[in-house]
């Protein structure tokens, strides 16, 4: 990707993530891959990005991960040494929503990416890592969820202003 097309994405990034929305400032990803050229170029495409990315290589060190940080995102491969991402997306994390998680896949099948969608996975990008894709996928990932937590925010204002008519 050249400095322009990073320049734009970042600034599209920026123009996305105001304040309003309720989400922290900082962003965290999490990348989970066996493969340390795969996770080497995720990685450096979301740090383009400055975001906080958190390297993992199994399924366990994912879940060792997860008890202490709250990623805003998971890059996770279809497969790893202990699991893959249908076990990732079955993990229940105590008291909080888990993140949504893109699978990457090296194969790109049809059947993969409506079993992942189906099983719960927000996205699935398919092998090149393009930087575009990662980046979209990224940017579509933290407007859904900030527009999550705006529109939980309406729904609590909503049944205040209810609760107040009803007295």
């Amino acid at each position: 990707m050249n400095p322009s097309m990073r320049e734009n994405a970042a600034h599209r990034f920026e123009i996305s993530t105001t304040y309003e929305s309720g989400l922290q400032d900082e962003l965290t990803i999490l990348v989970v891959s066996a493969n340390l050229e795969s996770r080497r170029t995720v990685s450096n495409i979301l740090e383009a990005l400055s975001v906080n990315v958190i390297p993992c290589s199994t399924l366990a060190q994912t879940e060792q991960v997860l008890l202490l940080q709250h990623p805003n995102l998971i890059f996770c491969d279809e497969r790893l040494p202990d699991g893959g991402y249908a076990d990732l997306l079955e993990l229940k994390l105590p008291g909080r929503i888990p993140p949504p998680i893109v699978v990457l896949t090296r194969n790109g099948e049809w059947e993969l990416y409506m079993d992942a969608t189906r099983r719960g996975a927000f996205d699935v990008i398919r092998s090149p890592w393009c930087p575009t894709d990662i980046e979209l996928s990224f940017i579509r990932a933290v407007r859904e969820e900030r527009h999550k937590i705006s529109h939980a925010g309406d729904i609590g204002r909503c049944s205040i202003r209810k609760a107040k008519l009803d007295i």
